[in-house]
């Protein structure tokens, strides 16, 4: 649970500062600091992904695939493919619709991480 409070957490809190960057930053300044939160963002995530990897592997092998840890595991594939792209898309700063691509998948990150979440509380 800790692994996955520190990749919504961080989402919302990377959200939330690339907000108030967008608006108080000049262009160049928002890039620095977009690129820096990124990779510090990134370090924490591939720990946390790698956690959440381990231990789903450990409740597969405990419980077995059940539907649930199926949906969940199936999600967090998408959700890390999601975010790969984005961080691919966001690095193309030059191309307006590679930036628009990156924010809709910033979006879609979050909702699905979210879903999981909600399969995680409300199936089991």
């Amino acid at each position: 649970m800790v692994a996955a409070s520190i990749w919504l957490g961080g989402l919302v809190m990377l959200g939330a500062a690339t907000v108030v960057a967008l608006r108080t930053l000049e262009r160049d300044d928002f890039r620095r600091f977009i690129r820096a939160a990124g990779r510090t963002f990134a370090v924490l995530a591939a720990g946390a992904w790698l956690l959440l990897g381990l231990s789903g592997l450990a409740l597969a092998h405990e419980h077995g695939w059940t539907r649930p840890l199926v949906l969940k595991t199936g999600l967090a594939v998408l959700v890390v493919a999601m975010t790969v792209a984005h961080t691919l898309l966001g690095a193309r700063t030059g191309s307006r619709a590679a930036v628009m691509s990156s924010r809709a998948l910033s979006v879609l990150i979050l909702v699905a991480t979210l879903l999981i979440f909600w399969i995680a509380l409300n199936l089991g």
